[in-house]
């Protein structure tokens, strides 16, 4: 799911069902869920009804194993703020684990990505940093490193958001393929910014890899952008950035 160059969704899934046969463990279940939100990012949104009956049914057995797990409890969460976009219900499962964390970076990807989604930008780039921190040295670091540059452009700290937004396009040096959420932000910060010219030239870059995107791609609330606030700031940045290219759609509110 999490490899640098095209993800092999379709692979992580039978290796997950493979695994939930042996033994139908909370994690392993919580996991599966959790690909669904790489399945959605793959669609942009196509499939988001077929997404959420299948999350629904796995978030609901990961829970009733291993109620207590807080890697599931974590990854459950994050389905619930980016499928179901219910972050109060994410935020009934994440929060009890705050005063004692457990050691991954992915509850603290799911904290931080719940905050951001709900306008707590400080409590969310804490979050950030320290799953970014902690896996500096993992090979999907560049996945963490992200969710501190989405903060960061949403909350308008736009020189910190193009800093770590050109890092996660430095860590995919000679793959095939540049994780699209980075892509996303840094051209919005990049717009925001009033540098046109980057903004521009990252957006060549996001059409390379997906040639339907438009400055209204976000339009769509089924597009994989769960929250109005983040919705909000990519859609006005992701419209200066096409401006600055000369082919944004003139039915484009912004």
């Amino acid at each position: 799911m999490f490899r640098l160059n095209k993800p092999d969704i379709e692979g992580a899934s039978r290796a997950l069902r493979r695994a939930i046969e042996i033994e139908p463990r909370g994690p392993f279940l919580a996991f599966y869920a959790f690909q669904t939100l790489f399945r959605l990012e793959k669609s942009k949104g196509t499939d988001l009804k077929e997404l959420r009956e299948k999350a629904d049914e796995l978030v609901e057995k990961a829970l009733e194993v291993d109620p207590q797990n807080p890697i599931s409890r974590a990854l459950v969460a994050h389905v619930y703020s980016f499928i179901f976009r219910d972050f109060d219900r994410a935020d009934t499962l994440i929060r009890p684990m705050i005063s004692s964390p457990p050691d991954s970076p992915i509850f603290f990807h799911s904290f931080a990505a719940l905050r951001l989604y709900t306008g707590h930008f400080d409590e969310a780039r804490v979050a950030a940093r320290r799953a970014r921190d902690m896996a500096q040295y993992n090979p999907y670091s560049y996945a963490f490193a992200t969710t501190l540059a989405m903060v960061d452009t949403v909350d308008a700290k736009l020189d910190d958001a193009i800093r770590h937004g050109e890092r996660v396009v430095a860590m995919h040096h000679g793959t095939e393929q540049i994780y699209e959420p980075a892509l996303r932000y840094l051209a919005a910060a990049y717009g925001l910014n009033g540098q046109g010219q980057d903004a521009a030239r990252i957006v060549r870059m996001i059409q390379s890899q997906s040639p339907d995107f438009s400055a209204n791609s976000l339009n769509d609330t089924s597009y994989p952008v769960p929250s109005e606030i983040t919705r909000a700031v990519l859609r006005e940045g992701l419209g200066r950035a096409f401006d600055a290219l000369g082919t944004i759609d003139p039915n484009t509110s912004t």
